[in-house]
């Protein structure tokens, strides 16, 4: 486990995830709106949760980003992040509609029923907050021929 991974374990509160991934299968733990974003123009905040007529509570979709924290990765899916210069742990943008949501089932001490990790496909991912950082530091670069291309 990276470094940047245990960081982000730590900064978000993730779960253990129960599985490795395979092929180009990636897991994502999507990240919250801060409750200063939930607020609407006009000063009303937004509900975390309602309760239908039923008595039911549901959370409410607008809570949560499209974005959110790579948790891991499959053989094929790690190739071709790392050529993108995206690695595990980093803070990854991600299409609306990608993937589906896969419920943690309580196993253990310090997993919690009813978080939700985002499985989808490594092409899903559509930008890495980590990767201006990188190229800030020198740390990755994009070499260009005499003809300007690379």
């Amino acid at each position: 486990m990276s470094d940047l991974l245990k960081k982000r374990i730590k900064e978000f509160d993730i779960p253990t995830f129960p599985a490795a991934m395979t092929f180009d299968n990636i897991a994502i733990w999507r990240l919250k709106n801060p409750a200063e974003e939930r607020m609407t123009a006009g000063g009303l905040y937004k509900p975390e949760q309602y309760v239908d007529a039923k008595g039911v509570t549901h959370e409410v979709e607008a809570d949560v980003e499209n974005r959110g924290v790579l948790i891991g990765a499959g053989p094929k899916a790690l190739d071709q992040l790392w050529s993108q210069g995206i690695a595990i742990g980093e803070i990854v943008w991600f299409g609306r509609f990608a993937g589906d949501e896969k419920q943690i089932v309580k196993r253990g001490r310090g997993e919690t029923a009813g978080q939700y990790i985002l499985l989808c496909k490594s092409r899903d991912i559509i930008a890495s907050e980590d990767l201006i950082e990188h190229f800030a530091k020198g740390r990755l670069a994009v070499i260009r021929n005499a003809d300007g291309e690379h």
